[in-house]
């Protein structure tokens, strides 16, 4: 095919010959000589090369329409929006009668997401008890431990020598421990995450004297304070981070609506007498609902009467 060859030579010519002139390649062209088994392979990949960025692509049914995508992006913005203005469904309910903890001094060095209300977060609802200090119990989880990006970066050696933290949460009004427990944060890291303390990470058996959390439950206005220790691989504490305390209050929550309760019902009796006396007699209920004319006593002749005068007589 004397023409094909003519054009594969030209094209060729116009990108691999140093000296030559820039010329513009027509991308279909360039196209349908990269295809020709017989030429070199480092030809075929500079056609190749020369010819995608100006080729056309190829439409298909599942391709993006580029001459409206102005249009659609408009139409997918527009649909964001309204979702954004849509109010999202809660997350947790009943929610009535349960205490409210705030964060009232944080912690330098970390944060907590979960623990209590404030800048860094709101208390996750079950750490929270609403059934009184008589069934006061453990939560299934405990707090979250993030370390703020602030004190990472003034502490370039921290994520490199942390292995562990040690948690303490007293109850500063009756002195008791809510939760005394060590963690090994590299346990369970992942290659390429940072180390922090998630609320389903185990604590060290024996570790503590509390290592299951227990929850919030105030019968009145108190303090807590929780300190948190970071410990190297020795178990050391690292002389920057040692008993870094963070301050709540917890006070009871509203107690829960009363509920509506539905009046008493009567008993058989009641409700039969009640029947009766809202029951509007009319003439005839009493004979099965059919009305009969009453019956008149026939008259009495006057032979009757004499006859019955005579007896009375005898």
């Amino acid at each position: 095919m004397p023409g094909l060859e003519s054009s594969l030579r030209e094209v060729l010519d116009s990108l691999l010959s140093p000296h030559a002139k820039p010329q513009k390649v027509h991308a279909v062209e360039a196209l349908a000589s990269a295809a020709v088994p017989q030429l070199p392979r480092a030809q075929r990949r500079a056609l190749w090369m020369a010819a995608l960025p100006a080729a056309k692509p190829l439409r298909t049914a599942f391709e993006v329409d580029r001459d409206n995508a102005p249009a659609l992006e408009e139409m997918n913005n527009d649909a964001k929006g309204k979702e954004k203005d849509q109010p999202l469904p809660p997350m947790w309910e009943n929610l009535d009668g349960l205490p409210e903890v705030k964060v009232t001094s944080p912690a330098v060095a970390y944060f907590s997401k979960d623990i209590g209300a404030g800048e860094d977060g709101e208390m996750k609802p079950t750490f929270g008890c609403k059934c009184g200090a008589g069934d006061w119990r453990p939560a299934m989880s405990h707090p979250s431990i993030t370390f703020r990006q602030e004190f990472v970066d003034l502490h370039p050696d921290f994520l490199g020598r942390v292995q562990k933290l040690r948690i303490n949460l007293v109850n500063d009004n009756t002195q008791k421990t809510q939760w005394d427990a060590t963690y090994d944060l590299l346990r369970f890291l992942k290659s390429g995450d940072v180390p922090t303390l998630t609320e389903t990470t185990p604590a060290i058996p024996g570790s503590g004297t509390q290592l299951r959390f227990l929850t919030f439950c105030p019968e009145a206005a108190q303090n807590y304070t929780l300190k948190v220790t970071a410990l190297d691989s020795n178990g050391d504490p690292i002389d920057y981070f040692e008993d870094d305390e963070m301050h709540l209050n917890a006070t009871p929550g509203p107690p829960p609506p009363a509920e509506e309760k539905e009046p008493d019902l009567p008993n058989v009796k009641e409700a039969e007498k009640m029947a009766e006396e809202a029951l509007v007699k009319e003439p005839g209920l009493e004979s099965g609902g059919l009305k009969t004319e009453e019956e008149e006593p026939p008259e009495e002749g006057d032979i009757t009467r004499e006859i019955m005068h005579e007896e009375s007589l005898e």
